[in-house]
């Protein structure tokens, strides 16, 4: 016979340890039956279902981690009290979630298995006990005699450990089976045939460690499962009711009110569904570290005497953004959870998004003025500082008025700013910081329907000044381009002459320093490309505020960069004018 299940997620309750689920059995009307499961967080959860959807039917306060539950009750009658082994303690509640038993056992060490029939047995790691009357039973017997039945080669350790075990005839061919959970998230149906070995009739697979299973009746009336409760809390079940059902002739298949409405939401969504990606921008951004982008799992040491592994996934990518684009950039994050989720997190990229909040500025410095006038409360404008740069707290600040100071992280260029009522003052010595702050804010003002009074004061010296910032980062990053171009071809010579005494100091420090300076131009791919960029912007900013269109000259500026000195490139900016 084939065996053909389908699986159901119930829900998720906190970490389990082994043997801490169990299945009620079925009371009154009712077949079906109640799950009790207990966590590492100390809470006992006893559910039910109805209509398909979980109904708890009660759920304790957390307390200390339970590592065992199992059920019991008085000779011929239902087994339906619950027993949990909290530490050394062992508690008893009523299938109604009432407590009617708690006991403290002589046991130094905390309870690894239990087990309620009329009498209590615990086992602690070196220890047994039999508890009757809440006493323990004969406590002066000294050692507990073993007897060998029949001798069997004793296994040490295999490969798939096996956490859990149960019988249940899950085909009804009047022959209990044998279900088995796994370490690895495996879970088999082994049948018995005779008295021929058993057989593997059915396996699936589930993401994480299986710590209970049982079979029963959970989900509906005539319909056995296998319920599965995994390391991380899930309650899983493989039913034999089919998820789809063929109907014969003349028969169909009638469906609720709300699930049909559910399957026409779902048909007027499935046309525009499209799988984003884990990374997704409005604006151009630069990846680094792209070749480092891998998980990383880390895994914590643990007590010899737990069994217990902690499991740490990372993702790490460093972003950089171009300042005067900004956007959202969203993350998709898919958890390691049944069932399957996707969280998005949502991060903006400000205008002005390389600045830092800094406590004071050089005020020698040669700056340029933005000013705003115009009919506009305090926390409007501040609004619009908050959406154009970072480290500015949301809510508008006590007093007057307020004054914000900025460095840029990648130029090291300073931004001030000094707002009240009705009025904005932004001085930088960068006037592309200058330019980009002009066209933001008239936008939002815009937005608004407020009408802005705009004065600039441009200071020529700050175009010079920006420019001897900027030239020794790309000096440098020429110069490193430039090595990393000859590694390749140095290497070769060097293979071929088997040494490099004959070249110049300047060729063997470079093959000397050759990973470092790979893996420093691996670091910062974009990096030279990012600095014409800045002295492009720069230069169509200067001429921007004087109303001049010159990106017809960009070709001509960005020839002038190969190789190009300090003194050239500030004497082609004065020129173009």
């Amino acid at each position: 016979m084939e065996v053909s299940l389908a699986r159901v997620d119930y829900l998720q309750v906190g970490v389990t340890a082994q043997k801490t689920m169990r299945l009620l059995p079925a009371s009154g009307r009712r077949a079906t039956q109640k799950v009790v499961v207990g966590d590492q967080d100390g809470v006992i959860t006893c559910f039910g279902i109805k209509k398909g959807e979980p109904v708890t039917v009660f759920k304790t306060l957390p307390g200390p981690k339970i590592s065992r539950l199992e059920l019991g009750g008085a000779l011929n009658t239902p087994q339906e009290k619950v027993f949990v082994a909290t530490g050394s303690e062992v508690r008893g509640f009523t299938k109604r979630g009432k407590q009617f038993l708690s006991f403290e056992t002589n046991l130094t060490e905390d309870i690894k298995a239990m087990c309620v029939q009329c009498l209590v047995f615990v086992v602690s790691l070196k220890l047994f006990s039999i508890y009757t009357s809440l006493v323990q039973h004969k406590p002066n017997a000294g050692l507990v005699q073993i007897r060998t039945l029949h001798e069997v080669d004793s296994l040490f350790s295999f490969s798939l450990g096996i956490l859990c075990i149960d019988s249940f005839d899950i085909l009804r061919d009047g022959v209990k089976e044998l279900l088995v959970g796994r370490d690895d998230g495996v879970l088999e149906i082994y049948s018995f045939e005779s008295a021929d070995d058993p057989v593997l009739r059915y396996d699936y697979v589930l993401s994480e460690s299986i710590s209970s299973i049982q079979g029963g009746c959970v989900g509906k009336d005539g319909y056995d499962e296998v319920l599965a409760c995994t390391y991380s809390g899930w309650l899983t079940g493989l039913t034999t009711e089919l998820a789809y059902r063929e109907g014969g002739s003349g028969e169909e298949l009638k469906l609720s009110q709300e699930m049909q409405s559910k399957i026409s939401s779902l048909r007027n969504l499935s046309s525009t569904f499209f799988l984003p990606p884990v990374l997704q921008s409005d604006v151009p951004v630069d990846l680094l570290d792209v070749d480092k982008n891998s998980a990383v799992v880390s895994f914590s040491n643990c007590d010899s005497d737990v069994s217990e592994t902690k499991e740490m996934m990372m993702f790490l990518e460093t972003i950089r953004s171009i300042e005067g684009r900004y956007g959202t950039l969203q993350a998709y994050v898919t958890p390691r959870i049944q069932p399957k989720t996707c969280q998005v997190y949502q991060y903006q990229i400000k205008p002005l998004s390389l600045h830092q909040r800094t406590h004071s500025i050089d005020h020698d410095r040669p700056m340029n003025t933005l000013m705003l006038k115009g009919q506009f409360s305090f926390a409007e404008i501040h609004s619009w500082v908050v959406f154009c740069l970072p480290e500015v707290p949301e809510r508008t600040p006590p007093g007057d008025s307020v004054t914000f100071y900025f460095q840029n992280t990648f130029l090291g260029t300073q931004l001030e700013s000094t707002y009240r009522i009705g009025e904005g003052c932004f001085k930088s010595d960068n006037i592309s910081t200058i330019s980009i702050l002009k066209d933001v804010l008239s936008k939002e003002a815009t937005k608004r329907k407020i009408n802005l009074n705009i004065s600039f004061d441009i200071n020529e010296e700050s175009v010079r000044h920006t420019l001897k910032l900027i030239h020794p980062k790309l000096e440098y990053q020429q110069l490193l381009a430039k090595k990393v171009h000859l590694i390749d071809a140095l290497r070769e010579l060097q293979v071929q002459e088997g040494n490099v005494d004959f070249l110049v100091p300047e060729y063997r420090s470079i093959l000397e320093e050759a990973d470092q300076l790979l893996e420093e131009y691996k670091k910062q791919p974009a990096h030279l490309e990012r600095l014409y960029g800045m002295i492009t912007d720069l230069f169509i900013d200067k001429f921007k505020f004087r109303g001049t269109n010159v990106k017809s000259k960009v070709p001509l500026l960005l020839e002038l960069l190969d190789g190009c000195e300090q003194d050239r490139l500030i004497a082609f900016f004065e020129a173009a004018s």
